[in-house]
């Protein structure tokens, strides 16, 4: 869970180079990277550095800000998929498609 920090002036939710170049490169977390409720403040910064999800809600990452943009060239379909992969990945590895809905 991505806090209230920031480094260098960035929040950490918006973070490229923590979220990308460290965690994801060096380190090889292929988790969900979540923000703490309320600590995401631009929705296409936050997709763009890599944030997953937005908590507790889409606030401000959601599809009104990504939609224009992903049509505009300044979010990709790459990051997209990469959110749901890591989302959906999660959802596997405990097992949430295996059991039946009551």
């Amino acid at each position: 869970m991505l806090g209230y920090q920031a480094i260098d002036g960035v929040p950490i939710t918006a973070n490229k180079w923590l979220l990308n170049d460290v965690l994801k490169g060096e380190w090889r977390f292929d988790g969900v990277y979540m923000s703490d409720w309320g600590a995401t403040y631009d929705g296409l910064l936050a997709a763009n550095a890599g944030l997953d999800l937005e908590m507790p809600n889409a606030r401000v990452m959601n599809r009104a800000t990504l939609e224009p943009a992903l049509r505009d060239g300044l979010f990709s379909r790459a990051r997209l998929d990469d959110k749901v992969r890591r989302i959906l990945g999660l959802a596997a590895r405990f097992g949430w498609f295996e059991d039946a809905a009551p």
